[in-house]
């Protein structure tokens, strides 16, 4: 068994939070795959709070309303250096406040990884 040391990027925002008139976690995705990032997970909340409450508080019904300003979370994931060519596009995109975090991680190298690591590099050498 072995453990990596990597670097875990943590975005929180919301559902009405634009970026070129895009969503925000949309527009950070794309970047991210642009820049050749591992990869990343966008997750849709159902609540939280920060300046303004944020979620189902908001709503009518937010299983039917476009309204609801639910919170989303980004997480990507790769070497440090590797996360830090996203970090100058993130200090000057968005027209509403996010929230941007930085963790050194570890992470199980599984088999998969181990059996395939070579291809995996050579995916980002060519793209």
């Amino acid at each position: 068994m072995e453990l990596v040391k990597v670097c875990e990027l943590t975005i929180y925002t919301a559902a009405d939070v634009f970026a070129q008139g895009e969503p925000l976690y949309k527009e950070i995705i794309k970047h991210a795959q642009e820049v050749k990032l591992a990869g990343g997970t966008v997750i849709k909340c159902i609540e939280g709070f920060a300046s303004k409450k944020r979620g189902m508080g908001r709503a009518k019904s937010a299983a039917f309303s476009s309204e609801a300003n639910l919170p989303i979370v980004i997480k990507i994931i790769d070497a440090r250096e590797r996360i830090e060519k996203l970090l100058p596009y993130l200090d000057n995109i968005g027209e509403k406040h996010f929230l941007v975090t930085l963790h050194d991680i570890e992470v199980l190298k599984t088999k998969y990884i181990r059996d395939h690591i070579e291809e995996l590099h050579r995916m980002y050498e060519e793209e």
